[in-house]
């Protein structure tokens, strides 16, 4: 799996970013960052999921994004998934949280 850019215990600011990998942003450790704008893209994860995704400040392990897709498939939700607790850790407004769990339910149409 790669990472764009991965950030421990530190702070950065950007104007412009491209990143092309499984993972755009990885704030570890207190991690600080600002991008003006962010243009982010995953051959891994479908369109319309990675459309919200992009909406993120910092995105989340591909892993847990692939592990909510199936807990969907099984459970016909993504409360309590890994990747909720990984919200919760980074501090990440979960306003987004609707938006996403609508976009991973649509694909498992």
């Amino acid at each position: 799996m790669s990472t764009g850019i991965r950030s421990d215990n530190s702070s950065f600011t950007v104007g412009r970013a491209t990143i092309i990998a499984d993972v755009g942003i990885d704030l570890k450790n207190n991690s600080k960052a600002h991008i003006d704008e962010l243009n982010f893209y995953s051959c891994e994860i479908p369109d319309v999921l990675q459309k919200v995704l992009n909406k993120l400040p910092a995105q989340p392990p591909h892993d847990l994004v692939v592990d909510a897709m199936e807990q969907q498939k099984l459970m016909g939700n993504i409360d309590s998934s890994k990747l909720w607790g990984w919200f919760q850790k980074q501090g990440i407004n979960l306003a987004f949280w609707p938006q996403i769990g609508l976009a991973i339910a649509s694909l498992m149409q």
